[in-house]
């Protein structure tokens, strides 16, 4: 016998594969694995206020060497001192969707005072580490 290849499409969404078959066989999964980075950032709102829920993180990880990515999300004020650290070195799967909220308080559990801020997201395999950062504004 010999092998056929058939392509079936399908995504991939969170870490699972979708793809629809017509018949009953064994499937190989070739998929190309994203270089070390974000899928996207979205920050809203922005500006956000702390009393209206707060700033949403959400985001996507991308890494062609690990299953799952070392991730800290840090905020920043204008001098570069951290205000808040939301997520510190949480392993998150390539390719899934996460999301994470500021709620405004600084690292001592205090409202931190309106103004402009950094968010910073760090990711990190085993090829090394990527940082990006976005620009937000706290009104309360």
């Amino acid at each position: 016998t010999s092998l056929k290849w058939d392509l079936i499409g399908g995504t991939v969404t969170g870490g699972n594969i979708n793809a629809s078959v017509s018949h009953f066989s064994e499937y190989a999964v070739i998929t190309v694995l994203k270089e070390l980075g974000l899928g996207y950032a979205n920050l809203n709102p922005n500006p956000f206020s702390p009393t209206l829920g707060g700033l949403r993180i959400n985001y996507s990880v991308n890494s062609d060497k690990a299953g799952s990515v070392k991730t800290t999300i840090k905020i920043y004020n204008m001098t570069g001192k951290t205000v808040a650290t939301i997520i510190d070195g949480a392993l998150r799967k390539s390719g899934g969707d996460y999301t994470e909220i500021w709620d405004g308080r600084d690292v001592r559990g205090k409202m931190a005072k309106n103004g402009r801020y950094i968010v910073q997201i760090e990711i990190e395999d085993t090829g090394g580490k990527k940082q990006f950062l976005y620009p937000v504004v706290m009104v309360k």
